[in-house]
């Protein structure tokens, strides 16, 4: 009725006996761009949009809004059935025509049964009709262009606009030949237009970022909301989430080689340059990767640093283990000595099937953490030498025990020694598994006396004094045990009666020898010494079974033995250290 002045009002009776009256109001709306003429059916109005030239009348479709600036018209979709050329009465079978307007033109050449127009073929007779067609379609075409540039920030959802699908893949290799070049020139055209919608503004396709047929493919709603979430942070020039597969569909019919889109890889490749889970969501990431593993593209994981350890930071499946019977505290003691091997244990939410790791167990484990000790305890290092918080690790790791509630010797000497260290003690309990699966921490008990052993040799006569009995507390536990005494042994630890520490066989047990025999040997024998520096502290005395004794008697004949070769000439009486002794 748009197209035909002449017809005024149909009526239309369908099968069911349905009535419908159509009638047009008398005159058209022309407005600045486009013209409007409404359609009465029945009770309904209906308002058709167009843009008309001497010879073309093209529908656009495109309703008009109220009140919804800054849009004043909305894009829709043409039904599927209506034809899209029109000669007067329409083209029967131009319906899949490669557009979504429908252009009428009372110049149009159409076939002899009207169901299409003469374009391009090899009859000669036919030249002057198809000439006459596509200069139609060409001042058609422009009309379309020129009235999108100038109107394009006016209408919503400008998407529906953009669907070129002309057929080229048909029989007719002439007809093939012309739609080819047509929709080449429309391409052109409609790439360059801000027609996608971003979560910002609107860009032109060829600026756009589009996501590829193998992510869109049989994904879910809820994984394409966390594809989308996770490379929206990365790329502004991405359509709208919900417009994401509309885009990807026009793109596919506009085949052009051209335009950017993001396939698996792509995204993986963004997630392995961010090197951490922190700026992802655990959820989303969860479910692109199960997209990936159903779509077959399970080699990214070990090519890409996109599957998390148990820290957060991005690994390749081959750097990544599975954590077999690891406890919390046994993952937080390793990142005190050995963060190694809290890095290489993969994220438990991200075990999925069809990948395989490594398994990673407590033997392992114990390896790894011996392996440290090894590289950072020399035979003299201090603890202050080591990197900050090993030595709490190292405590802790001592401490492992498989009983609750355990008292053993061992364990009392580590706890001695962490009060020393102002180490809060908490003792690991581990129990025991089957087989060979375990830690044995002996290596790291050992090692953590060596660094307090090597401490303590270091310390003066006033620490000494003011430690004593914590010492005290501490060697005494330690040769409870054979293997620790042993070890022990080795040390220059053991205070002398000068608060000295010495080698324990530099020392004697003293037998409750006076004071001043001890201060007249030093002033008769042995002048430029002081026999309490050989002698033991008393706290000491019943330490080591094998240290040998020294008492009064034995001082005594030393200072016996000097005042005798010193008198040989002389009188009794004029013997002056003789007679204090016999005095006494």
């Amino acid at each position: 009725m748009v197209f035909n002045e002449r017809l005024e009002k149909v009526t239309v009776t369908d099968l069911k006996g349905d009535i419908a009256t159509y009638v047009k109001d008398e005159n058209d709306i022309i407005g600045q761009s486009y013209c409007s003429r409404t359609i009465h059916i029945n009770d309904e109005l209906k308002q058709i949009n167009y843009l008309k030239s001497d010879k073309l009348t093209i529908v656009l479709p495109l309703r008009q809004l109220k009140d919804e600036l800054p849009y004043t018209l909305e894009a829709e979709y043409l039904p599927d059935t209506l034809p899209k050329l029109f000669l007067f009465y329409p083209l029967i079978g131009t319906e899949d025509f490669g557009f979504n307007f429908v252009i009428h033109s009372k110049n149009f050449q159409p076939t002899e049964p009207r169901d299409g127009l003469h374009l391009n073929s090899e009859n000669e007779k036919n030249k002057v009709e198809e000439d006459a067609n596509q200069l139609l379609l060409e001042e058609g075409s422009q009309l379309i262009f020129d009235f999108l540039e100038n109107n394009l920030e006016s209408i919503r959802d400008p998407h529906y606009l953009a669907s070129i699908n002309f057929t080229v893949e048909s029989d007719d290799n002439e007809l093939n030949q012309y739609f080819s070049v047509f929709k080449e020139k429309w391409i052109a055209k409609f790439r360059k237009l801000p027609l996608v919608q971003t979560t910002t503004n609107r860009i032109a396709a060829e600026n756009a970022i589009f996501l590829s047929n193998e992510i869109l493919d049989n994904a879910s709603k809820d994984t394409l909301q966390a594809i989308y979430r996770i490379i929206e942070k990365f790329y502004t020039n991405i359509p709208h989430q919900n417009l994401i597969p509309i885009w990807t569909q026009l793109v596919d019919e506009w085949r052009i080689s051209d335009i950017s889109r993001i396939g698996f890889s792509d995204i993986a490749k963004i997630i392995h340059n961010e090197g951490s889970l922190t700026n992802f969501s655990k959820e989303d990431l969860i479910l692109l990767y199960k997209e990936i593993l159903v779509k077959g593209h399970e080699g990214l994981f070990s090519t890409l640093a996109i599957l998390p350890n148990i820290k957060g930071n991005l690994r390749k499946q081959i750097e990544l283990s599975k954590t077999v019977e690891l406890t919390k505290e046994l993952i937080e003691i390793a990142d005190l000595i050995n963060p190694e091997i809290s890095t290489r244990q993969v994220a438990s939410d991200f075990l999925f099937n069809g990948l395989e790791f490594e398994p990673f167990g407590r033997k392992k484990y114990m390896e790894l953490i011996n392996s440290s000790l090894t590289a950072h305890l020399k035979d003299n290092t201090k603890s202050y030498e080591l990197p900050q918080g090993y030595l709490q690790g190292l405590m802790q790791y001592s401490s492992i025990t498989s009983k609750e509630g355990s008292t053993s010797g061992l364990i009392q000497i580590i706890k001695l020694i962490a009060q020393y260290y102002n180490l809060p003690f908490t003792q690991v309990i581990l129990p025991s598994l089957p087989g060979d699966e375990n830690i044995d921490v002996r290596k790291g008990q050992f090692d953590f006396f060596k660094l307090y052993l090597n401490d303590i040799s270091e310390k003066d006569s006033d620490w000494v004094k003011e430690n004593v009995v914590e010492l005290s507390d501490i060697l005494h536990q330690a040769f409870k045990l054979v293997d620790v005494k042993k070890y022990f042994l080795k040390y220059d630890v053991f205070p002398n009666q000068l608060f000295q520490l010495r080698a324990i066989n530099d020392l004697n047990r003293d037998n409750g020898i006076p004071d001043f025999i001890k201060e007249l040997y030093d002033k008769v024998v042995d002048s430029d010494g002081n026999i309490k520096s050989k002698l033991v502290h008393p706290e000491f005395q019943d330490l080591h079974d094998e240290m040998k004794p020294t008492n009064s008697l034995d001082l005594t004949r030393k200072i016996e033995q000097v005042f005798l070769g010193r008198v040989r000439m002389i009188f009794v009486w004029k013997i002056t250290h003789l007679g204090q002794i016999l005095s006494k």
